[in-house]
């Protein structure tokens, strides 16, 4: 019996404790009719988001490029990353497509045509113009000559001046066609790494040099850029029978494009800004280099010979393993006869995308036939 008066009195304070609860949980409970919801309040929490992208070439006069293909990304993409979308420009220059968005994405990456831009979304779009063109810019009276003075081997080509952001005057302007451009894309594709996808241009045998056999004149184009450095780009030459074997015995650094930037992406370089290098013996080899990084803008600008600096001649480069000093590569188009070089502008372990386009340009030879 006294066992039975325990189990009541237990099951009564359970009852209890029961009701207790229920009684909580209803006096919290509110009717989902009687809440107050703010009209602004967006349930969605993603948006639809139309993208535009306008591409024309870098141009005094833009001409719009058909078939380029271009990949978007959530964020800035590496080789491994995977594209939101991909499509490619039709014949006006243009790719649109819709994506649904996060609420709190509010920019997207596109990689396509030699570089990874940024676009902004805003009103549930995302616009870019590659190509645009801007107001044509005033120059300074300096005449370049802006090197350290502790530089006494680097000098700027005779005969040039350079405003504020380093864009090279006087100059010619070599027009391009949306072929060449689209010939361009499929030679130096952004975020692809040459050694893999072109592994024949990283071949020892395949030079970057121009090696004269006639005595010859040499222009040099500036092409593009898809690069954050404002990387500056000369020449240095030598007996072909005689190359230099370290840094030491270039005897002269001559810089042509101290700021080899696109309008809009820290210079004012514009595709087909076209300058005269000169004229060259037989028997002459020209080699190039990159300074990484190496522009500093202002009244007067100029290179700081500091920076690091990358050669043609790839055993003049610092990486431990040779199969890395390479941070150039040529190819001959056959189309428009002229040589177009590329180069990588950081050091190639970790860092480097391998795709050789941080700076394009373009080197015309008359006659062509010097060239070995």
């Amino acid at each position: 019996m006294k066992h039975i008066s325990k189990l009541i009195l237990l099951l009564l304070i359970v009852g209890l404790a029961i009701s207790a609860c229920s009684d909580k949980d209803s006096d919290a409970y509110v009717p989902i009719t009687d809440l107050t919801i703010s009209p602004d309040f967006d349930w969605q929490s993603s948006r639809q988001v139309k993208v535009n992208i306008q591409l024309n070439s870098y141009e005094e006069v833009p001409k719009p490029l058909e078939g380029v293909v271009f990949e978007l990304f959530a964020e800035k993409p590496t080789t491994l990353s995977t594209p939101l979308a991909k499509g490619i420009t039709l014949e006006d220059g243009c790719y649109e497509t819709y994506l649904h968005l996060p609420d709190s994405m509010n920019r997207l990456w596109a990689r396509g045509f030699m570089g990874v831009h940024e676009i902004y979304v805003s009103n549930n779009e995302a616009n870019l113009i590659i190509g645009e063109t801007g107001a044509e810019e005033s120059y300074s009276p300096y005449d370049g000559n802006y090197m350290r003075p502790n530089s006494k081997d680097w000098n700027t080509l005779p005969g040039y001046t350079y405003n504020y952001y380093g864009r090279p005057f006087p100059r010619t302007q070599t027009h391009f066609d949306s072929d060449f451009f689209n010939r361009l894309n499929a030679t130096l594709p952004e975020g692809m790494e040459l050694p893999s996808s072109h592994p024949h241009y990283m071949e020892t045998t395949n030079s970057v040099n121009l090696n004269l056999i006639e005595d010859a004149d040499v222009w040099v184009t500036f092409v593009h850029e898809g690069a954050d450095y404002l990387n500056s780009l000369g020449f240095y030459q030598y007996d072909t029978d005689d190359q230099p074997q370290n840094t030491t015995e270039i005897s002269d650094h001559t810089i042509f494009m101290p700021n080899a930037s696109l309008n809009g992406s820290g210079g004012q370089m514009r595709a087909g800004d076209t300058i005269k290098l000169g004229q060259f013996n037989a028997g002459t080899t020209i080699a190039w280099f990159m300074v990484s990084n190496g522009f500093v803008p202002g009244y007067p600008p100029r290179v700081n010979t500091t920076a690091p600096v990358y050669y043609s001649d790839p055993h003049l480069n610092p990486e431990p393993n040779e199969d890395l000093r390479k941070h150039s590569v040529m190819v001959f188009d056959e189309v428009s006869q002229t040589f177009v070089v590329g180069f990588e502008d950081l050091p190639r372990l970790d860092e480097s995308d391998d795709d050789f386009n941080d700076v394009v340009f373009m080197l015309t030879v008359n006659p062509l036939s010097a060239v070995d």
